[in-house]
């Protein structure tokens, strides 16, 4: 039994059990490439383990200059896949509305472009993740179920196994 104490609603006990039925983690997956376009985005390369239980797999980013963060996938397949990131998302500017990104009056670089000096651009990391089940149909907009089923992709172990690269150092654009 474990206590849980919130800040405004005092605290409750609860109890749970679940079993393990592999032990196995997923493979180690390495930090994703990246290589910048000069406009905002970039394309790279991730090195998805050869597993079985590898249903899909996410790159993610960090925007450390403007505290924006983007994701990449559902990346499906496993060796190496090569993805994108598109240039242009960012923050909108002004009145923003559907699609804002699309617009050169109102759109933004997803990474704002230094001007050729070091210590220029906005600085990111990137890292990766690999899941044994489809996370990115389970998590919302798509889901808003409150307890979704995660072991679509898991159904041979009933759990749900993930598995994340080591963050890149933080780079300039």
């Amino acid at each position: 039994m474990d206590t849980l104490a919130t800040g405004n609603a005092g605290t409750f006990n609860f109890t749970a059990s679940s079993t393990l039925s592999n032990l196995t983690p997923l493979p180690v997956i390495t930090t994703p490439t990246f290589v910048k376009d000069g406009v905002g985005g970039g394309s790279g390369v991730v090195t998805v383990p050869v597993d079985a239980r590898v249903v899909e797999t996410m790159v993610y980013f960090q925007n450390t200059t403007q505290g924006t963060f983007f994701a990449v996938g559902p990346i499906r397949g496993t060796g190496p896949q090569n993805y994108t990131l598109p240039d242009f998302l960012g923050p909108c500017t002004g009145a923003a509305g559907t699609g804002c990104q699309n617009n050169a009056a109102t759109r933004s670089p997803t990474f704002r472009p230094g001007a050729g000096g070091a210590g220029t651009g906005d600085s990111f990391i990137v890292y990766a993740a690999t899941y044994d089940y489809p996370m990115f149909e389970g998590s919302q907009p798509g889901n808003v179920q409150q307890s979704p089923m995660i072991n679509a992709g898991a159904a041979t172990s009933n759990q749900a196994d993930i598995t994340t690269s080591i963050a890149s150092v933080s780079a300039k654009y």
